[in-house]
């Protein structure tokens, strides 16, 4: 039977195009997976040192007014006012994902949910402790201004210790999201093996998809966690508070994901 030349054309397009297509998706799981679980030590490391020398600088020289300078930009209104929220969601849709393609059904849950449960109480105690202490150590420049809010729009100035509590957030949220992560490595492996014993199916392509774009979905956020934690240290509090706030993060990190472990 004849074969005319454009089916021959068109079957040899599809097989030089499928390792290419391949070769693409396993260097982007590749990239992802190596942003979202990279040393968690020598994260939190160099954010100590950019936040550190950054606001020393700052404390010299004050920055000109940038599009991040300013509290009400987009990325502050609707992502780090809710970063807590965004990281959640998106740390429970990735665990829920990785228990399904690991077993199958929803069971062994416990572990995370404890460890999340315990990551919102920390980030809950400290977010409304920081108001606490600012609120306790402040006082407006106009002692007829008693709170902070009509202090400012009154257009004096509110003085006290305020804690960063971006610094704290921004750090906190970024090291759950690399610990909730390390299970990546396990889970492609997984599918990986499920497709070498050509036992793949809809189902399994279906989870590698929603991996692939929940792991978008992370990088995206930690990537802005940390545009905003550098903004924040030349922009905003005092050296002490912003690495105030640091501590605080890593000490819950540390609590709620190495102490078991010890």
């Amino acid at each position: 039977m004849a074969v005319s030349k454009d089916s021959t054309k068109r079957s040899r397009k599809v097989i030089t195009s499928l390792p290419t297509a391949s070769f693409f998706n396993n260097s982007l799981d590749f990239i992802l997976r190596l942003i979202l679980t990279i040393d968690i030590l020598k994260k939190l490391v160099v954010y100590c040192l950019v936040v550190f020398f950054v606001s020393l600088l700052t404390d010299i020289q004050r920055p000109m007014k940038s599009y991040f300078s300013d509290k009400n930009n987009a990325l502050n209104q609707y992502f780090v006012k809710l970063g807590w929220g965004w990281t959640l969601s998106a740390v429970l849709v990735l665990v829920l994902l990785t228990k399904i393609i690991e077993h199958k059904e929803l069971r062994n849950l416990s572990s995370a949910i404890i460890r999340l449960s315990l990551a919102t109480a920390y980030w809950y105690i400290c977010a409304n402790g920081f108001v606490w202490i600012d609120g306790a150590t402040s006082s407006c420049t106009n002692p007829k201004a008693v709170t902070k809010s009509s202090c400012i729009e009154e257009g004096h100035t509110w003085i006290g210790f305020d804690i960063s509590g971006h610094c704290f957030l921004l750090a906190f949220c970024s090291s759950v999201i690399n610990e909730e992560s390390q299970v990546l490595h396990q889970v492609s492996k997984r599918i990986d093996s499920i497709e070498r014993n050509n036992t793949s199916s809809s189902k399994e392509t279906s989870y590698r998809i929603l991996i692939r774009l929940i792991m978008v979905c992370l990088v995206f956020l930690t990537i802005i966690w940390e545009v905003m934690l550098f903004s924040t240290s030349l922009y905003f509090h005092t050296t002490v508070q912003k690495m105030l706030g640091l501590l605080f993060a890593i000490v819950g990190w540390f609590v709620i994901y190495r102490v078991k472990s010890l």
